[in-house]
């Protein structure tokens, strides 16, 4: 699955959306020159009381992704909102106030003219032009995600760090530090955060300890005595070490001594540390630092 199909699937995942598969025909001169399947997805926010429309075209050539086609795509969109025709949603909650009063308790979700096309092929500026001019006729916004919004999504979801740590040690240290540091916009690996139901988690662990730039150590009594998962993730971000010639562990200490450090590694012990009695607001300051 190509990096953009991905982010077509998840980039609006928190909200309900309705997927329709529509095979598309190209014809010339009478004749069927290409078959593909483009993917529409009509999406809900039922924060905003609104609905847009997504569309993932496939890798096809420049010669398909032409004016024809952006025509009869913007044609569709009507079609596309006829999956939303009947469909009325009711309000959350009682207490809620809605001005002005209304009488009946639900409502229909407004088309916020606002459509996202996810395509694996670039738009030259003919098309681009062409694109806009339908869009302001059909007073609609069109956004277009292709391989240039991969390569930006890319550097911004490389996590900074990758929070390695014994599951005993995830209320206390763990999730307090990766919450703050998500709060303060660094984007971090983390298992609660990261995993998705379904995913293989040894290739996500993988994934996360070879892209990120920096691995946060939560050494703790609990840590030293893992010899499961922990040590696996050690074991592979020192291998990295190694490899790239790059010193990358940020080592946080949790209610242990350097003489416990050295004897689980001795190398470990000699790298400055932060100490969680310094208290995580302490620790995620430095942690900054560091990761900036």
């Amino acid at each position: 699955m190509s990096e953009l199909k991905k982010y077509f699937d998840t980039d609006f995942k928190y909200l309900l959306s309705s997927s329709h598969n529509r095979l598309w025909e190209i014809t010339r001169h009478g004749n069927i020159e290409a078959k593909f399947t483009i993917i529409e997805k009509l999406h809900f926010d039922f924060t905003s009381n609104s609905i847009f429309i997504s569309y993932y075209i496939p890798d096809i050539t420049k010669h398909i992704l032409n004016k024809g086609f952006l025509y009869n795509l913007i044609l569709r969109i009507d079609g596309t909102l006829s999956m939303n025709k009947g469909c009325k949603c009711f309000n959350y909650y009682d207490f809620e106030k809605i001005l002005p009063p209304i009488n009946i308790k639900t409502f229909t979700l407004a088309f916020t003219n606002l459509i996202y096309i996810y395509s694996e092929n670039k738009f030259t500026i003919e098309t681009l032009n062409y694109l806009g001019h339908l869009a302001e006729k059909k007073n609609i916004r069109v956004i277009i995600r292709d391989s240039d919004y991969v390569k930006e999504r890319i550097k911004i979801d490389i996590p900074k760090a990758f929070i390695c740590h014994d599951n005993r040690d995830k209320n206390e240290v763990a999730r307090p530090i990766a919450e703050k540091l998500i709060q303060l916009r660094h984007t971090v690996w983390y298992d609660e955060y990261s995993l998705r139901h379904g995913d293989s988690i040894r290739e996500r662990v993988e994934d996360g300890l070879k892209k990120c730039k920096k691995c946060v150590l939560i050494l703790s009594p609990n840590f030293l005595a893992n010899k499961g998962w922990t040590k696996k993730e050690f074991n592979s971000i020192f291998t990295r070490e190694v490899l790239e010639k790059e010193n990358l562990t940020i080592p946080i200490w949790h209610n242990v001594s350097q003489k416990e450090i050295f004897q689980y590694c001795p190398s470990l012990a000699d790298i400055y540390a932060i100490k969680t009695s310094e208290g995580i607001d302490e620790v995620v300051k430095k942690l900054i630092h560091v990761l900036d």
